[in-house]
């Protein structure tokens, strides 16, 4: 019996002088056991009171599996009466062998991040698979650069990225994560790290262009560039030069212009790994002005 406020009897009645009485307290419940006896997950509960006749009811008791609030293993339970002509007290459990189910490994999304940055790797969506299970983490680092993990042994572990070598635009670092529930490895799951340079700030100069006149060879001009990883190229990409000048890809800007006015038009230098800057110019072209035609009288 269970005290509850009352005692209880299973089945909520017993056998007196060959019959079966109802018990005051009531039937022993699943919610009794797991509030009074420390075992929780409770389930097949079977209450067996009296019932039958006297001389053929061989048990009055409970049987349930649940599961040890003490040890955490689960067991199948019997706790009552035994036998109609010689009864015995049964309070018995046996451990029943769950199969574990393998954990499963998440090494999180894959990342694109910028070189020099800190990167937190992310395990916290693995699974044990079974309850009352807890899990441990172990990264482990398959391609790329070797770097340094704040702590391979946790969930989210992080690293800074390398700084990548001038010519090298991207690379990729890769993860793989296994993680054990105290009974079995999981399959490693892996997540790939993708790792850009930081565009560099690139700067034309000069800031302005000397002005030019119609019909007279300009400078050269030259235009230069810093920033950015040498050497550099250049090119108009928005508006227009004047007819008859032109811009190597040396930044040269020279020739003789065939008409005048202002000219406005962009030019971007790109660095060896292809990265740009740009700058917008007007250049003024203004009519050349010849010295007038005098008369002169020659005398003899």
């Amino acid at each position: 019996m269970i005290s509850g406020g009352g005692t209880m009897s299973s089945g909520g009645n017993y056998w007196i002088n060959g019959t079966i009485a109802f018990w005051p307290g009531g039937d022993i419940t699943q919610d009794d056991v797991e509030s009074e006896c420390g075992i929780s997950d409770i389930s097949n509960f079977t209450s067996d009171g009296a019932n039958g006749t006297f001389d053929t009811d061989d048990f009055m008791g409970i049987r349930f599996r649940g599961t040890s609030d003490t040890d955490g293993n689960v067991y199948e339970y019997v706790l009552g009466l035994s036998g109609s002509s010689q009864t015995r007290i049964v309070n018995s459990r046996s451990q029943v062998s769950i199969p574990n189910n393998p954990p499963i490994a998440n090494a999180g999304p894959d990342q694109h991040v910028m070189s020099g940055a800190l990167v937190t790797l992310d395990g916290t969506a693995s699974d044990a698979n079974d309850p009352e299970q807890s899990l441990t983490y172990a990264w482990t680092q398959t391609t790329g650069p070797t770097v340094a993990l704040s702590d391979s042994a946790s969930a989210s572990p992080s690293f800074t990225t390398p700084v990548l070598p001038a010519g090298t635009l991207e690379m990729t670092l890769t993860f793989e994560l296994l993680v054990n529930d105290g009974f079995e490895d999981s399959v490693a799951d892996t997540v790939s790290i993708t790792v850009t340079r930081e565009p560099p700030d690139i700067t034309l100069g000069p800031d302005s262009l000397p002005d030019g006149k119609r019909g007279e060879a300009y400078g050269p001009a030259t235009l230069t560039a810093s920033g950015g990883i040498a050497p550099h190229s250049f090119a108009v990409t928005a508006g227009g030069l004047p007819d008859g000048l032109s811009l190597t890809a040396d930044g040269t800007l020279s020739g003789t212009p065939t008409e005048a006015g202002n000219f406005t038009f962009t030019v971007t230098a790109s660095d060896a790994d292809s990265f740009t800057g740009m700058r917008e110019y007007t250049l003024t072209l203004t009519e050349l002005i010849l010295p007038e035609a005098q008369n002169h009288t020659l005398s003899v």
